[in-house]
């Protein structure tokens, strides 16, 4: 499967279509990842998922974060989880809820059921999911 990124324009109703590279959206999670490793014990790549998003802010243009999808199937259902990251610049600004309702709005249509997968003491991720009616798993 080829990579592509979709650079989501935060706190704008549309999608920019414009392609922004693997390496981009790679540094961001790297350095996210970089920050608590125990929260992302399989890694954060751009490969694990079946999409993912640049989260720009609006204002600026610049880059403040990444959420990611992706989809299996269990019990016979398909299940959509997400991944969000934003730069520790940028938090507590709304953008990982609003980039992640703007995700949910593009890719949940297509799945049974959504699902956080979060792990234990990632108080901030577990508050977002919650908050978005979200169920928490801490492990797949």
């Amino acid at each position: 499967m080829d990579f592509y990124a979709i650079q989501y324009i935060a706190r704008l109703p549309e999608l920019d279509k414009s392609a922004a590279t693997r390496d981009e959206a790679a540094g961001i999670m790297d350095s996210i990842y970089n920050e608590e490793p125990k929260w992302w014990p399989y890694g954060w790549t751009p490969e694990g998922h079946e999409s993912v998003y640049v989260v720009k802010e609006a204002s600026t243009g610049n880059r403040c974060g990444v959420v990611g999808w992706q989809q299996f199937k269990r019990d016979g259902k398909t299940i959509g989880t997400y991944s969000v990251g934003i730069l520790p610049e940028y938090r507590g600004n709304g953008f990982a809820k609003e980039a992640l309702a703007k995700l949910l709005r593009e890719k949940s249509a297509g799945v049974d059921e959504v699902r956080a997968y979060v792990i234990d003491g990632n108080a901030p991720s577990q508050r977002l999911a919650k908050s978005m009616g979200i169920e928490v798993y801490n492990k797949f």
